[in-house]
Formats: C-alpha cells, structure tokens, sequence
C-alpha cells in the first residue's frame, strides 16, 4: 500500500468510524419514553386545534430499523358515553393497536419528499399504509386486511348495533395543503360476512333486533374537489337487502362534513318469518297485522314503498346525522336541494 493511499484511509477512515460510533450510541440511547410523551402531547395538542375528542395513550415506543418506531399497546380513546336509560355507565370506546411500526423512507428525501411507512396489527387484522408529503400536498396509501370490524368503536356506534364480518379494502386520497375540503381519490372496501344485531341490543332503547346476516357489503366512493361520492354501496344478502347513493362534502374537521345520501333496504321473508320475535317486529309475511317496527317509529310507516323497501334520506353534518322517509328517494326531497325537515336526529 502506498504512503498515500494510507493517508487517504486516515483521512476518510476516522470521520467514517466517528459517524458509525455516534450512530450506533444515538440508537442504543434514544430517549424513546420522551418521545413517546411527546407524541401524546403533539396529538392532544392537534385534537384541540381540529375540535377533535380522541385521547391517546402508547405504552411502549422503542426503535425500529434506523429511522423508525415501534409502538406496543396504542390506544384511541373517545370520551365516555352518556348513562343510558337503564343507568348503566357504558366504558369509553377505544381503538386498540397491539402494535405499530412507523419508518421514514431515505430515498425520497432527497428529492424533498417525506414518506412514511406504516404498518399495524389491529382489530384482528393488519392495516399496511404509507404517508408522503411534499410542500403542501399529502397523499395517503393504505390496505386493509381482515379488520374485525365489531372492534371498530365508530361504526358500531353508528350503526347503534353490534356487529360481526372482516374488513378489507384500498384507499388512496391525495389531500392538497393537508385539508379534507381539497381531497382527491379512491376508496373501495369490503365487508365479509357481516351480520347485525344480538338479539339482545335494543335500537334506540326500544327493539332488540335478531342477529341479522347482510353477507357481503361492498363501498366503493370516487371523491373529486373535496366531495366524496358513493357510486356504490350494497347488499344482498341472506335476510336484508341494502343500497345507497349520495355524496359526502368534506369539511375539516370530518365531524362538520355534510352528507346528502339516500338508502333503501328490505328485510326477506325468510328472516321476517324465523320466529315469533321477527314476525312481531317486522310482520309475517302476508299477515294484515301491522309491523312493531312501525308502530314503534310512525315514519319507518311513511317510509315504506310499494316493493316493501324503505326508504330514507340521510342529510346533515356527519356528527349529527338526520333521517327523513323518502320513499320516492330523491325525488321527494327535491334531488336533495332542499331537503324536507322534520326528520329525527341519530341517538
């Protein structure tokens, strides 16, 4: 070896090995407990900006890979329900996250690109979905897989009832300067044997319902301009028959989103006529007597049409959703323009 080679080797050697031990003691040393402290703050921080309600709470963060985390024991919680009617105090919902590995991607970065890969076993199932940003614009990527969707506190507090089927599905929406009101995109999803109702939950503390089987219910929304439209969302299953259309304009935060949808469903005679229970809640089949599930509520009445759908107008802000009868759809709301007051609120 040259003498000059070998000064070139202690010229680039040592800095070379410094880089290598400040790396691997920053790895070793990494406060992760006040990171993770910080992270819960930063969120609490931006719930508060966007009006949201979530707390978080992360149990364990340590490295991953050299520019990542992994969190053990995540947790979205919402505020606690109001005392129902019975006194029962209900637990606040919660989203759990067995685990979660986020990584920021190095290549991008040379070109000014921040990418974030995200993967997490929740709900039963996995969630894999990558974050960019690049100026102002995001674009969100994930896939869904086999996401238990009776562990999904939001929707089944608004479907109000409890559930059963697997999730999966594809999003992929670009956000321009980060706001919902601007989103572009795709979603399609997909539930598989889903299925409603225990027998034993009452709907608005009034009717338990059967455990009814939907089958499969497939979504798939197209959203341009900030507004989502839902260019398909049914089913045709075992015991009901579901459709709906509409749009969603996205609004920031998503709670002041407003929907402008219709939907129409009908129970099958199979599942009216399976016991005596069903039979009183939505009328035998071919029996004169009137159906419990229309005395109870006189505008499931005004609802029904002549080929035993109901059918509903969904409108308002998605954090206080209303519901008229439309049995003749949009036709009878004027196309949705100006729909017909009167309807009542979700509980």
């Amino acid at each position: 070896m040259t003498p000059r080679m070998k000064k070139l080797l202690l010229w680039v050697g040592y800095p070379a090995f410094y880089l290598f031990c400040f790396f691997v003691f920053a790895y070793l040393t990494f406060p992760f407990e006040h990171l993770r402290d910080r992270i819960v703050v930063e969120f609490a921080k931006d719930q508060q900006k966007t009006g949201g309600t979530m707390r978080l709470e992360i149990e364990k963060l340590t490295s991953y890979w050299l520019s990542g985390i992994d969190a053990r024991g995540v947790r979205l919680i919402s505020p606690a329900p109001p005392v129902g009617a019975d006194g029962v105090k209900k637990p606040a919902p919660e989203i759990e996250i067995e685990r979660l590995t986020a990584r920021v991607s190095m290549l991008p970065l040379l070109i000014g690109r921040v990418t974030v890969n995200v993967t997490a076993s929740a709900m039963g199932g996995t969630i894999e979905a990558s974050t960019s940003k690049k100026g102002e614009e995001r674009r969100i990527e994930a896939d869904l897989e086999n996401i238990a969707v009776g562990r999904f506190p939001p929707l089944v507090d608004m479907v109000g009832l409890p559930m059963e089927g697997d999730l999966k599905g594809h999003l992929d929406v670009t956000m321009p300067e980060g706001k919902l009101a601007k989103t572009n995109g795709t979603i399609k999803l997909a539930f598989a044997d889903y299925a409603v109702g225990d027998g034993k939950t009452k709907i608005k503390d009034t009717i338990a319902l059967p455990k009814m089987t939907i089958g499969e219910l497939t979504l798939d929304c197209d959203i341009k301009d900030g507004v989502a439209r839902v260019t398909k969302l049914a089913a045709s299953g075992k015991d009901l028959d579901f459709s709906a259309d509409g749009k969603i304009t996205l609004r920031d935060p998503f709670a002041d989103s407003q929907a402008d949808m219709y939907m129409r469903f009908k129970f099958s005679d199979g599942y009216r006529n399976r016991n005596d229970t069903t039979k009183s809640i939505f009328g035998a089949p071919g029996s004169t007597t009137p159906a419990l599930i229309e005395l109870a509520d006189p505008k499931m009445k005004a609802s029904k049409r002549q080929d035993g759908f109901y059918g509903w107008h969904v409108w308002g802000l998605v954090k206080s959703l209303r519901y008229d009868p439309s049995p003749a759809g949009a036709a009878s709301s004027g196309g949705g323009a100006n729909p017909v007051r009167g309807g009542f609120t979700r509980q």
